[in-house]
């Protein structure tokens, strides 16, 4: 019974000498491993950026920063690759090697691609995001303009812009009309607003090169910003200016239209003394 109850405490001990090796281990670990610190701040103005994504892929543990951009990693020696994320900025990767004495300052630049422009719709009394906008419209900004070769503005806003009616009769006095014709006996023409003024003379006449947007504006939304003028519809058109704070840039546009040689003598013509006969006799039967 003795024995029993000899064996039974040596095997406590026994326990509690393992537990307790296991944890002076540990701690000698905790102590040889090198702390990993750092801030990250905004390039442009070096304001620390809270919330940022820390990531090591190699061993899977990750960090977000503090209000102050600041974060920290318990890790041994060696060389690690880190990725810093966050939202509006560019990712960044910086492979650093332990141990480090100074912390580590990481900037992020900007990512204007990831930030995006708002796509801006011009009605002609105001500028609203294209969210904001009542009614139906379509917007073709610049880089669809340009798409097509062609020193007509309807040729380029073909194809590109829907509900838009293109009439290619010749002679007409309607080349182009929005949604159909809405107008029995006025003017059955849309209304054109340049730089935010109405246009009276021909759209022909616009030169394609200096436009910077155009708004196309469809229903009956339209009437609530121009009245009756806008009964046909609304082609808002923008054109390129300078902007505050913009360097100066030039830029060269140049329209070539290539024709055959016309052949003079491909249609033959009769001479003059058989033309005149030829007169005659019609006129005396």
């Amino acid at each position: 019974m003795q024995n029993k109850v000899y064996q039974k405490i040596q095997g406590r001990w026994i326990l509690l000498l393992v537990v307790l090796l296991l944890q002076v281990k540990t701690g000698f670990a905790q102590d040889n491993a090198e702390g990993l610190r750092g801030q990250i701040l905004e390039a442009d103005t070096q304001a620390p950026l809270a919330g940022a994504l820390v990531l090591i892929k190699s061993i899977g543990r990750s960090a977000v920063s503090d209000k102050d951009g600041r974060f920290a990693f318990s890790l041994p020696d060696g060389e690690y690759e880190l990725t810093v994320s966050f939202i509006g900025f560019q990712t960044l990767t910086q492979e650093v090697k332990l141990p480090m004495q100074d912390a580590l300052v990481l900037s992020l630049q900007t990512d204007e691609l990831a930030l995006g422009e708002v796509e801006v719709v011009s009605t002609g009394y105001q500028e609203i995001p294209k969210e904001r906008a009542t009614g139906s419209f379509v917007h073709l900004d610049n880089e669809l303009i340009d798409r097509r070769v062609s020193s007509n503005i309807l040729e380029r806003m073909e194809d590109v812009s829907s509900g838009v009616i293109f009439n290619r009769n010749v002679g007409t006095n309607e080349p182009i009309s929005i949604r159909g014709r809405s107008t029995l006996f006025g003017n059955t023409q849309p209304l054109i607003v340049i730089d935010n003024l109405p246009y009276e003379g021909s759209i022909d006449n616009i030169n394609p090169n200096d436009v910077e947007s155009i708004t196309v504006l469809k229903d009956a939304a339209a009437a609530s910003i121009w009245g009756a003028q806008a009964g046909n519809g609304v082609i808002v058109i923008t054109t390129k200016s300078g902007q505050y704070n913009r360097p100066i840039q030039v830029s060269f546009q140049s329209n070539l239209t290539v024709l055959e040689k016309p052949d003079l003598f491909y249609q033959p013509q009769m001479e003059m003394g058989d033309f005149i006969a030829q007169e005659r006799k019609l006129f005396e039967s």
